[in-house]
């Protein structure tokens, strides 16, 4: 529970940043998907329960926002949630070697999803397809994770280890 509060209050801060903090940058800069990468750690560490809490909660606050069509942000983030989950779930390979790369993968991907569909429904308001764009954003998202994804790590295992030590060690009865 605590976890789950404790990430709901960081997705919310990064929903802050990257609203505001990020948009004073010059416009040369590109900026990172700071809540698509909370979305990408909590489908690799928290539990289904609370990550879908959290995934939807950082969508639905991304959503009212910055949001263009209400909907979009929380069904992105629920979709590429559940399918990392998935992917990932049992996985034998050792989880240092796929996690950054899948980011990378997962975000090119939606984004050629996300153009898709809106030139299916909006098209008056779509941009032009840039390769090089996307490119260039998923180089500087997967270039982010790693940094993100350290200090995701070290706060998951920092509220792991004091809700171990809270717990009470149970007594077990000697019988006679």
């Amino acid at each position: 529970m605590i976890l789950t509060l404790v990430f709901l209050l960081l997705a919310v801060i990064l929903v802050v940043v990257q609203t505001t903090v990020l948009q004073f940058l010059p416009g040369g800069f590109a900026r990172p998907d700071l809540a698509f990468l909370l979305v990408a750690f909590a489908a690799y560490r928290l539990p289904w329960i609370p990550g879908i809490l959290v995934v939807f909660t950082v969508g639905w606050v991304f959503d009212v926002v910055a949001g263009i069509n209400l909907g979009i942000y929380p069904l992105e983030f629920l979709f590429v949630y559940i399918s990392l989950k998935v992917v990932t779930l049992n996985s034998p390979v050792k989880e240092s070697v796929y996690q950054i790369p899948m980011v990378g993968l997962s975000y090119f991907l939606l984004q050629m999803i996300v153009y898709f569909l809106s030139s299916l429904t909006l098209d008056h308001a779509i941009p032009q397809w840039s390769w090089g764009n996307v490119a260039q954003e998923t180089v500087l998202l997967v270039l982010a994770a790693i940094p993100c994804f350290v200090l995701f790590n070290s706060l998951y295992e920092y509220l792991q280890m004091r809700i171990a030590r809270s717990r009470p060690a149970r007594r077990v009865r000697k019988r006679l």
